[in-house]
């Protein structure tokens, strides 16, 4: 479940499409899960059979889905399908639907109490969505009352009701998200200070989600959400074209009802699969470096404008990350419930395959290229994605030690 809406359909997510570290943008199938900023389930998929089509042509083929998927959902009577014009509760007057997934809708209205415009997310009429919503505006509630600041850098509720046999969670409206607004620019990377300055609100949220003993579980770049996702164009040289520049990077983290709180039962299997830590991936079980280590991925992804490990198999997710960071650790192999990915303590993965050449064409060693950088932002970036993605968890860096790094606090101090 998730927190607060982001324009676009959950299926427009699911179908992501960017390049592994070449100018080719491989297809971001629609098993990579996604829920429109809502959820936090990682599926499965097949390869993506050609990595290289055509950029307008996979567009046009999307489109196509999305309006088949926004037909679906309207039939399934499950969902509070609210009209436009209508009003919730005699007080949020429908404007629009923000997005749509199996959760439910997410709709834009209007408070007419406060005349203000709100998210409104309404939930399946079924007991898991009834579940997760109540679980959802309990953590929600638990941070509100530790946030008397509003310092956390995480959504807050307006309300939450029970209406027609629905159940309804109100938000304050917020702008784009990170991804959306690094999507339609089409995977321009943030500028240095901007990901610095989204990466340090990043690691408050978390620091104060973990000192509340909460593990978020699906930090992704569709759940940080700009507070205003307003934009300057501005003409890049080396690129030959205008870019788009954000011109406020405050953000709010949103999916909080994917929260999991200390004493309670840990799922074998979290985060969204590209964002998923070595130690949730080989089944050793996790707790909060597992956030730190999708943190990393998304630090990654503002400076780069790339998803770092862009699969959806288990073998081949170990495989990058190999390639990127080095070989696994023997003792995380040999205390793994997925010894069947091993042989004689190393990774069973053959090089030669055309999945293995896939591996080794698009991905990189993290310092082979950042370390060379004349940019001295640049390799303290790679320095801080280095700690984060640290494979033992208690030897990776924490979230409050990360915003004392000289990567963020000399481009924060300076903004």
């Amino acid at each position: 479940m998730g927190s607060q809406p982001q324009r676009g359909s959950d299926d427009e997510r699911r179908r992501r499409s960017q390049s592994l570290g070449s100018k080719h943008r491989s297809s971001r199938s629609k098993a990579r899960g996604l829920k429109d900023g809502h959820g936090s389930s990682a599926s499965r998929s097949q390869r993506v059979s050609s990595r290289h089509g055509k950029r307008r042509q996979r567009r046009s083929r999307e489109r196509a889905r999305r309006k088949e998927s926004h037909e679906h959902h309207k039939g399934n009577k499950q969902i509070a399908v609210v009209p436009i014009g209508d009003v919730i509760k005699h007080r949020f007057e429908v404007r629009k639907v923000l997005g749509e997934g199996s959760f439910g809708q997410v709709l834009e209205c209007l408070d007419r109490h406060t005349r203000s415009l709100v998210a409104v997310k309404a939930l399946k009429r079924l007991d898991d969505y009834r579940e997760a919503a109540k679980h959802e505006v309990d953590v929600l509630d638990t941070i509100s009352k530790a946030d008397r600041n509003c310092r956390s850098n995480c959504i807050v509720t307006i309300d939450f009701f029970e209406w027609h046999k629905h159940f309804y969670i109100v938000f304050p409206l917020l702008s784009s998200s990170v991804f959306s607004f690094l999507e339609q620019n089409d995977y321009e990377p943030y500028p240095t200070e901007h990901a610095a300055s989204i990466t340090y609100q990043l690691c408050e949220a978390v620091t104060f989600m973990h000192n509340l003993g909460m593990c978020h579980t699906d930090l992704k770049p569709e759940n940080i959400l700009f507070l205003d996702a307003d934009y300057e164009e501005i003409y890049n040289d080396r690129k030959g074209r205008y870019v788009r520049v954000v011109k406020d990077p405050r953000i709010k983290v949103i999916d909080l009802g994917s929260a999991v709180v200390e004493g309670e039962r840990h799922p074998t299997t979290i985060q969204t699969r590209h964002y998923r830590a070595p130690e949730v991936v080989l089944e050793q079980g996790w707790s909060y470096p597992a956030d730190v280590w999708s943190v990393g991925c998304i630090l990654y992804e503002l400076v780069t404008g790339q998803c770092l490990f862009m699969t959806h198999d288990n073998l081949e997710h170990l495989a990058m990350m190999e390639r990127v960071l080095g070989p696994l650790p023997k003792q995380m192999i040999r205390n793994s419930r997925r010894r069947r990915y091993f042989r004689h303590d190393r990774l069973d993965w053959d090089v030669d395959s055309s999945d293995g050449r896939y591996v080794r064409r698009h991905l990189k060693p993290l310092g082979e290229t950042w370390l060379c950088s004349p940019d001295l932002n640049t390799r303290l970036a790679y320095d801080l994605v280095r700690e984060m993605l640290t494979y033992e968890p208690e030897c990776r860096i924490t979230c409050k030690r990360a915003m004392d790094h000289p990567f963020l606090m000399s481009l924060v101090s300076s903004s």
